[in-house]
């Protein structure tokens, strides 16, 4: 089983898209896999999923029923015994490197800790070509996806600015300076990377020096 949410949220499974088309089950399945084989304690899911402005009669309650609708969801769909009981929580037995934004993540300290640029260059692309949307974007608005949200969304910038300084280390000038406008339209406060010298005919705004 792969997930994907760096945009929508997809499940695949045997190299196909399958649905669940349920907004309750499927916000339960992203907070999961936030930390994938991980335990997430019910208290931490029901303090999420069911705010004290809108707190059901009986949360945990609900929770499991929540649970068990996306156990069968998921049988459904070819991933079984995804989904467990442990101990004072819940545990998605998935790996990281099937779940899209912690593949993201890795692949970034990956392309930090590479001294070719070349190299550096290479997985800083494999990691920006995962994002097909915003992030989260299902569940915008609510507390817990907004804060992981942001933090991507903050790393994909940073990315993209260490990105442009090994491409300048590469003499790659004109790709530098096509991939600064993300970052400048990020907002002014953003520290932009130092794109020169340029070579002749190549300046900071993409033509000509003025």
């Amino acid at each position: 089983m792969e997930l994907r949410l760096l945009g929508s949220l997809e499940v695949w499974v045997d190299g196909e898209a399958r649905p669940v088309p349920v907004r309750a089950e499927r916000a339960l399945l992203a907070m999961l896999a936030l930390s994938p084989s991980r335990v997430v304690p019910t208290t931490t899911l029901i303090d999420a999923l069911w705010p004290s402005a809108e707190s059901a009669h009986d949360p945990t309650n609900a929770l499991q029923l929540r649970v068990s609708r996306l156990r069968r969801t998921l049988a459904s769909i070819g991933a079984p015994a995804r989904l467990v009981r442990d101990g004072a929580g819940y545990r998605l037995v998935v790996e990281a490197e099937a779940v899209d934004l912690h593949r993201f993540v890795a692949l970034i300290k990956g392309a930090r800790r590479a001294e070719a640029p070349d190299v550096a260059v290479s997985r800083y692309d494999d990691a920006l070509r995962l994002w097909r949307g915003e992030p989260l974007v299902d569940f915008a608005g609510e507390a817990w996806a907004a804060a992981e949200a942001a933090r991507l969304t903050e790393l994909r910038l940073s990315a993209v600015a260490e990105r442009v300084e090994r491409m300048i280390a590469l003499g790659r000038y004109e790709e530098a300076v096509a991939d600064l406008e993300p970052l400048a339209s990020a907002g002014p406060t953003r520290d932009l990377p130092a794109a020169g010298p340029y070579p002749a005919g190549v300046g900071a705004g993409g033509g000509p020096p003025g």
